[in-house]
């Protein structure tokens, strides 16, 4: 078995056991999110949760409680490491329901992380659309530092993003250097990406990583011809949220729909713990939940 198919609700959704990710989102039919039927195929890190720790780390190195740790460079340029390696593990069902579906995967010690966490997902479809619960405990007999993030990408209706209105209730995004954070936080006006009030995307560039809520649930709203798309997170493990208009893709892709990424932690947050880094306590358990609630043009739908 290579994914478990969940409906209800007018909705359905596709989840990949190699990975544990978000193959393929829909609502009456219509695609939420783009979608992929071989893992081999999936392009641009599509539907894949990123984990131990989301974006990049630069050059693969951190240090926690004093040792230093040297990551796997897998990123495509070798310089860094990236969005983790649980996307490429197999993950284990431990209970499905129509409309549900709970996953689990431990992970093994590997280079520069040699810890074990237990991760679990949840994905449920409710009235109000995808409700995705994740849960990792650390099984290690020492602390481990953990963060998590999504990469799906949305759609709603239109050919090319660059149509779509886009609300983004976050005050302020990380500077970067060829994609690593600098350091510095800046204001989304001053940083010329301000949806704070909804507006259209139009030619605009976007892979920013956005920080600081404006709530304790916000909300990413994507609009286009056919669907209205919402990404809501708990600011309180997701107080991060990485956007990609996709414009680095291949052809054919490009710009054709917006990844819309709830993080537990910021890119490179292993090296800024003060970007939303848990630390996991042997033993310890976190949580957190995101979700998706789309309406269709007509009305329609949650």
């Amino acid at each position: 078995m290579k994914s478990i198919s969940i409906a209800g609700h007018g909705y359905k959704a596709e989840i990949s056991l190699r990975g544990g990710g978000l193959q393929g989102l829909w609502l009456h039919g219509q695609a939420v999110t783009t979608s992929y039927v071989d893992f081999d195929d999936r392009i641009g890190a599509e539907g894949d949760v990123l984990a131990p720790f989301p974006g990049r780390i630069n050059k693969g190195r951190y240090q926690f409680d004093g040792q230093d740790y040297e990551l796997t460079l897998n990123e495509r340029s070798g310089a860094h490491a990236i969005h983790g390696f649980v996307r490429m593990l197999t993950w284990d069902v431990l209970a499905q329901s129509e409309n549900e579906v709970s996953i689990s995967v431990d992970t093994e010690p590997v280079d520069g992380y040699p810890f074990s966490i237990r991760l679990g997902l949840h994905y449920a479809l409710t009235p109000n659309g995808l409700v995705v619960t994740a849960t990792a405990k650390n099984l290690s007999n020492v602390s481990a530092p953990f963060a998590i993030g999504y990469h799906s990408y949305f759609v709603a209706g239109d050919s090319f993003v660059d149509t779509c209105t886009l609300t983004v209730p976050f005050e302020r995004v990380l500077e970067f250097d060829a994609l690593i954070p600098t350091g510095n936080i800046f204001d989304v006006a001053d940083a010329d990406v301000d949806f704070r009030q909804t507006r259209v995307i139009g030619s605009q560039v976007i892979d920013n990583c956005f920080v600081s809520p404006s709530g304790p649930t916000p909300i990413v709203r994507l609009s286009g011809q056919a669907l209205e798309v919402d990404v809501w997170m708990d600011a309180a493990a997701y107080p991060n949220c990485v956007l990609f208009t996709g414009d680095t893709l291949v052809d054919g892709r490009k710009r054709r729909a917006l990844a819309i990424e709830p993080m537990s932690c910021t890119s490179d947050g292993f090296n800024h713990p003060e970007w939303g880094l848990t630390r996991l306590s042997s033993g310890d358990v976190w949580v957190g939940k995101w979700g998706v609630s789309a309406r269709t043009l007509d009305g329609s739908g949650s």
